[in-house]
């Protein structure tokens, strides 16, 4: 899958207030219309990262996680990553959960 067509499947998965996509990410949609996108399969830019392993790679694991994880944001339906990430002035790839978790914290409180 290319890149165009993953932030298509992100894009898509948004519509959701949690979304699951491919056993490789998250979703979670805030009520002020922020949606946080976390994905760590093997074709995101974090520990994760494969270029041997195809993406439905995680959908053969029972449980796949990754000690980091790459995160695009969303407001409504246009997809803001680089300008909260140069907002905040953080690296969007390769986020450890506790940078997540504040990242959460401060989208849902815009």
């Amino acid at each position: 899958m290319s890149l165009m067509q993953n932030r298509d499947t992100l894009k898509r998965a948004t519509i959701y207030p949690f979304a699951c996509i491919q056993n490789q990410g998250f979703t979670l949609t805030f009520a002020n219309n922020y949606k946080v996108v976390v994905m760590f399969g093997p074709k995101n830019l974090c520990g994760n990262f494969d270029t041997t392993k195809s993406e439905t790679y995680p959908l053969s694991k029972s449980i796949y996680g990754s000690d980091d994880a790459q995160v695009y944001i969303y407001y409504g339906d246009t997809e803001i990553t680089d300008q909260i990430a140069n907002e905040y002035n953080i690296n969007l790839t390769s986020m450890k959960s506790s940078s997540v978790a504040s990242l959460f914290c401060a989208i849902a409180s815009r």
